[in-house]
């Protein structure tokens, strides 16, 4: 019996931009998690602050990398995530923007960082999702 493996047309860079932006979470998540104290002093955070962050920024990240394994990918998932992706750098650029006093500068040069790596990934699985939805029609 002969199985075909249904992919998406040009669905390389969808896969690749989530499958970077899950392990980028669970890794993200973890340092959150696992370093919160020294984490929290040098960005000015309160520890437990950090961990429930890091705890779901890691969920979020392996629900992501599972969304980049299935063939093929859940176009609505996919772009859910582009969703909380952009979610997640405005929110960013409003702690940085109107709440300064909330965190350390060097608190708030990593989280602009860490949101710099998140807006590129969102670009990244918008313009997959956008290139296979083109080809495959």
């Amino acid at each position: 019996m002969t199985t075909i493996n249904r992919v998406q047309p040009d669905a390389t860079l969808l896969r690749y931009s989530l499958t970077g932006n899950g392990l980028f979470s669970i890794l993200t998540g973890a340092i959150a998690l696992v370093f919160s104290t020294p984490l929290g002093a040098y960005m000015g955070v309160p520890p437990l602050v950090l961990s429930v962050v890091g705890v779901s920024v890691a969920v979020f990240g392996g629900t992501v990398y599972v969304v980049s394994r299935r063939s093929p990918i859940n176009r609505r998932l996919a772009a859910l995530t582009v969703m909380v992706d952009i979610v997640w750098v405005l929110g960013a650029v409003v702690l940085i923007g109107v709440f300064p006093e909330t965190m350390t500068s060097e608190g708030a040069a990593l989280l602009a960082v860490v949101s710099g790596v998140v807006g590129l990934f969102a670009a990244l699985q918008s313009v997959g999702l956008r290139s296979s939805t083109a080809s495959s029609t």
